[in-house]
């Protein structure tokens, strides 16, 4: 387990931090594109062995896990887009958790939250958080690989397979009262919210750890221009989970990272350029262009934390 952080920084747990593929929402353009096969299929199990109806199955090509498949509820097919929010409420609650690793169960409220997050605890945000909450509790990954053994100098002697999920369960305490007829509502502020990790993520975090993710970092990330701020947040989390939180990365690497794609090379250049110029002068990262003729660009970047 992870050291805990003083309140600047969230945890997030290591691998997915540099994944690229498990908080990107698919898109329209993607099906095009090919970059993802998805299909309907029903009856299919969750991470805890339950049963949807009717499911969306999609796998991204250029996985490296080739067998890997993501699994979530038909009807919460079309909240994807909130995937990328739901990874900022998953990084909020394992933080809690790391400062508890013995309780199984997470006692927080939607303010807290907010406030671990950066966020305003507004009405609007306390209905992303529980579609979040939705979204988390649903979303299965079949044929995750997960560390099962960790050798004494931190490196993993044997992997597996699972069926993955993030959390079994939550609950919002919403009303007060001595029974159901005499009900009075908790403004959002006051409300209370019961949180349990699923086994495996709970393992997971045992084993692999976490990184610490600067949340001045993510604060700044939000307030660059709304194209880039996604991009932006993706490689806080990459550069928060690489040693020393720096990375040398040729520029297509780059550009999956962050989930920039133009239309031809030179407007994805040009793209993620763009964004690393913004998060330079916001003081997020700093970085140097190796630029040869004749040879692929390959970039310095290095992420910038306040201590």
């Amino acid at each position: 387990m992870a050291k805990k952080n003083t309140g600047d920084k969230l945890h997030s747990e290591k691998n997915f931090s540099r994944d690229p593929y498990v908080f990107r929402p698919p898109s329209k353009k993607d099906t095009e594109h090919g970059n993802i096969k998805r299909e309907v299929k029903k009856n299919i199990p969750n991470h805890k062995n339950e049963y949807y109806p009717s499911a969306i199955v999609y796998h991204w090509t250029d996985d490296k896990q080739p067998t890997r498949n993501f699994v979530i509820p038909r009807e919460l097919a079309s909240d994807l887009d909130n995937l990328y929010f739901a990874r900022d409420v998953l990084a909020a609650v394992t933080t809690l958790y790391v400062q508890n690793p013995n309780s199984l169960k997470i006692v927080t409220t939607f303010s807290q939250l907010c406030k671990l997050i950066g966020i305003s605890p507004n009405g609007e945000n306390f209905d992303r958080i529980n579609l979040s909450f939705a979204i988390l509790r649903s979303y299965t990954i079949q044929e995750q690989k997960v560390p099962l053994e960790i050798r004494q100098d931190c490196t993993v002697a044997k992997w597996g397979t699972i069926n993955f999920g993030f959390i079994d369960y939550t609950v919002a305490v919403t009303h007060i009262g001595k029974d159901i007829d005499h009900l009075k509502p908790l403004p959002f502020r006051k409300r209370s919210l019961e949180i349990v990790l699923s086994p495996q993520y709970r393992k997971l975090l045992e084993l692999s750890g976490t990184c610490l993710v600067p949340r001045n970092a993510l604060d700044k990330a939000r307030s660059l221009p709304r194209k880039q701020v996604i991009p932006a947040k993706n490689l806080v989390y990459y550069l928060s989970a690489r040693s020393g939180n720096k990375a040398e990365l040729h520029l297509e690497t780059l550009a999956e990272i962050m989930n920039v794609h133009g239309r031809w090379p030179k407007e994805t250049q040009n793209t993620v350029e763009n964004v690393l110029g913004s998060m330079s002068r916001k003081r997020i990262i700093e970085y140097q262009k190796d630029e040869h003729t004749g040879k692929p660009v390959k970039i310095k970047v290095k992420l910038l934390v306040e201590e």
